[in-house]
């Protein structure tokens, strides 16, 4: 009996270490930081693809003038090549990458905060709440 229990518990440590490490949810500060930096890099560089590589299908992109829901229709509506975002600091909080920046694009400047939530190493939700 305590023989069976020890292989159990065995089992269900190694099945829990494995499932763990196959997870593709970032599990450090670093890595939502790195994620969401390398989206916005994609993103002002107007690398299009790759910058959509970071978001998940059904992303909810919202800023206080639009809302669009599902990555193709980023990638048809909501991705403008014109813009750029001048990133002055990103931290996490919670689940959540805070991104302090100043947005501009032909005839405005303006400074933002954008509330950034991932989902399996994706960016699932980029909310711009403003300054």
């Amino acid at each position: 009996m305590k023989q069976n229990i020890l292989r159990l518990l065995l089992i269900t440590t190694i099945s829990a270490a494995f499932f763990t490490g196959c997870s593709d949810t970032p599990s450090t500060d670093d890595e939502m930081i790195e994620i969401v930096q390398k989206f916005q890099d994609a993103r002002n560089e107007g690398d299009i693809d790759l910058a959509a590589s970071y978001l998940t299908e059904d992303l909810v992109w919202s800023t206080p003038t639009e809302s669009i829901r599902g990555r193709e229709m980023w990638v048809a509506n909501g991705f403008r090549a014109d813009i750029f975002e001048d990133v002055k600091s990103r931290r996490v909080e919670g689940n959540v990458v805070i991104v302090e920046m100043v947005v501009s694009g032909p005839g405005f400047e303006v400074p933002a905060r954008a509330e950034i939530t991932l989902k399996d190493g994706k960016i699932s939700e980029y909310r711009v709440v403003g300054p």
